[in-house]
């Protein structure tokens, strides 16, 4: 019995110790891959649009059966929100994100493109605000076309120009908008 008992434990010690070591690789190999990612020389830099980038050409059509354009982005202000379907800290922000479009209804066009399945619109369609042109499940190279590389994505824009981006309404509150141009 006894050799059966040290056995066991050398076995559970042996498998403890191959855990702790993968443990201890794949903490290595993250720590390489975020130093990598939040490096000011990554070729990706930072995963939203920089002010100052143009609107792109738009071409779809929202749930509504309307078509979206250029033209909605260019001519005064407009919101544009990227979301996907299969992303956490898009559901954990759409009631934040959803409040500040609401607040901006009457200041700007807002346009929501949500990326995924068509199955698991359902929570951002009850939750925006009714303003908001939703396209979805929005193409990614429609998604693409505006820079977003990270979800959840707030575009604001000044007469077809990119004034600030980010992942919360916080992130995305420059002087111009503080003052109260969008």
């Amino acid at each position: 019995m006894d050799g059966l008992v040290w056995g066991a434990v050398s076995t559970a010690l042996l498998v403890s110790l191959a855990a702790l070591g993968l443990g201890l690789v794949l903490a290595a190999r993250y720590r390489q891959l975020h130093e990598r990612v939040m490096s000011a020389d990554n070729d990706a830099g930072t995963p939203f649009p920089e002010p100052g980038t143009p609107a792109p050409a738009v071409d779809a059509m929202a749930r509504d059966g309307r078509g979206v354009s250029s033209a909605d982005l260019v001519n005064g202000r407009a919101v544009v929100v990227a979301f996907d379907t299969n992303c956490s800290a898009c559901t954990e922000f759409l009631p934040e994100i959803s409040a500040f479009l609401a607040e901006r209804a009457e200041r700007a066009a807002a346009l929501a493109l949500i990326s995924g399945t068509e199955t698991a619109l359902g929570p951002y369609l009850s939750e925006l605000p009714a303003t908001v042109r939703v396209v979805a499940p929005a193409a990614a190279e429609l998604v693409a076309s505006f820079g977003v590389r990270a979800f959840p994505t707030i575009l604001l824009y000044e007469d077809g120009v990119l004034i600030a981006s980010g992942s919360r309404p916080g992130d995305v509150t420059p002087t111009a908008v503080a003052a109260g141009s969008a």
